[in-house]
């Protein structure tokens, strides 16, 4: 990976305290619906068994719980995300 990769990976996978990836910050950046997503995620049989509510006072500036993945769930949840709903300059079209 190119170090501008590097550095994008870093600010837009972020952990929680437990290792758990906050969903929020990828919906963000790859401008997608962050609440038709979490929607999803509690629909999936399997994604639903990967995620909790969590905050982050310092990453967001209060104590709004959001929804995020083991490393396991963001694996599936971005596999078999559809590349329709994903902004051009991310999904390479």
């Amino acid at each position: 990976m190119e170090n501008t990769d590097l550095s994008m990976f870093d600010q837009t996978v972020i952990y929680d305290k437990n290792n758990y990836i906050f969903v929020q910050n990828l919906c963000d950046f790859f401008e997608l619906n962050y609440q038709n997503q979490q929607r999803f995620i509690e629909k999936d049989h399997i994604l639903s068994t990967c995620r909790i509510k969590s905050s982050d006072m310092l990453l967001f500036s209060n104590n709004k719980k959001r929804t995020c993945l083991t490393k396991e769930g963001f694996l599936r949840w971005v596999e078999i995300l559809n590349p329709i709903f994903v902004k051009e300059s991310v999904n390479g079209n």
